[in-house]
């Protein structure tokens, strides 16, 4: 029986409860800095080690891949702050798993995208050298990547698919073209593709977005700062930062908070709990603790209206 049931984690998640079982289509994941003089949420460079940390969020984080059927990152985002790899992390690793199969019948066969515009990859990272057995990676690229990967990765069995043969609409640089060409795979319900794990139980697809603010700050907004109103997210599970953060930690801005009230609708709004310590998985999370304070730290669920 796995420790984390739905309703454990539910209970370790705070008050409100997500509803991750209902959740479907795009979802963004983001850890953002709050300033409460600032219009815009910003960035935090989650690589440096003066950079504020959560169990909460990195339990949140790895919850909402084991939600996922395809997670999409970026080369910039594995070489800076992923680890090289997509995974379900320890302590929470084994639970999940369980949670996923059993709770949420999704088998695996999910996959990872890794979207590249430089093809700069190594193919010593683990997502490549030992792919997860839950998110078996895919690489993303434009054609100039493209040929990058295969000089690299010339005894790779990764798939590499180029921007233009997922789908005929797709132009070599708009990331949220891509994304309308997973949404219109999800609308295919029940045409065969190779994209999507099988699942035991009726649960809707979730795809979720781990990439940086480089390419996920166009989704929301346009270069003179207006509003992207055919915004292609479903959901935006954010976590805010309030607290003192040192200047090498803070990055750049990523986002206007009215951008966010005006593009969705607020489902959940919960400070995060701190009975993790009730946790018996097992197992160190990379040096990730508690602190700092609670009051510093806001989660929230995000619907597109």
């Amino acid at each position: 029986m796995a420790l984390l049931t739905s309703q454990r984690i539910a209970e370790f998640l705070g008050k409100e409860r997500i509803p991750w079982e209902s959740l479907s289509g795009i979802l963004h994941i983001t850890l953002l800095y709050d300033d409460a003089s600032h219009a815009h949420l910003q960035n935090i460079k989650t690589q440096s080690p003066s950079a504020p940390r959560n169990l909460f969020d990195f339990l949140l984080l790895n919850t909402t891949r084991a939600r996922s059927s395809i997670v999409i990152t970026s080369g910039a985002t594995l070489r800076c702050e992923g680890g090289n790899e997509i995974k379900l992390c320890k302590p929470f690793d084994k639970d999940l798993q369980s949670w996923r199969r059993e709770d949420l019948g999704i088998c695996n066969g999910g996959k990872s995208f890794v979207m590249t515009k430089s093809g700069d990859l190594s193919p010593s990272w683990p997502i490549f050298s030992t792919p997860d057995s839950i998110f078996s990676p895919v690489f993303f690229a434009n054609e100039k990547a493209v040929l990058g990967i295969q000089d690299r990765f010339k005894d790779s069995k990764v798939p590499i698919l180029s921007f233009s043969k997922l789908d005929q609409c797709i132009s070599d640089e708009e990331f949220d073209s891509f994304l309308n060409a997973l949404k219109r795979i999800l609308a295919a319900e029940g045409q065969p593709t190779t994209w999507l794990p099988h699942r035991s139980k009726a649960i809707p697809h979730v795809i979720s977005i781990e990439c940086g603010p480089s390419m996920t700050g166009p989704l929301y907004e346009t270069i003179d700062g207006g509003l992207r109103q055919d915004c292609p997210v479903d959901w935006l599970l954010l976590t805010r930062f309030s607290g003192h953060i040192s200047s090498d930690a803070l990055g750049e801005n990523v986002i206007q908070k009215t951008t966010i009230n005006h593009l969705f609708d607020l489902v959940v709004s919960s400070p995060p709990s701190y009975n993790l310590s009730d946790y018996k998985g097992g197992g160190g999370a990379s040096g990730i603790g508690v602190g700092p304070s609670p009051n510093c730290w806001t989660c929230g669920l995000w619907k597109r209206r």
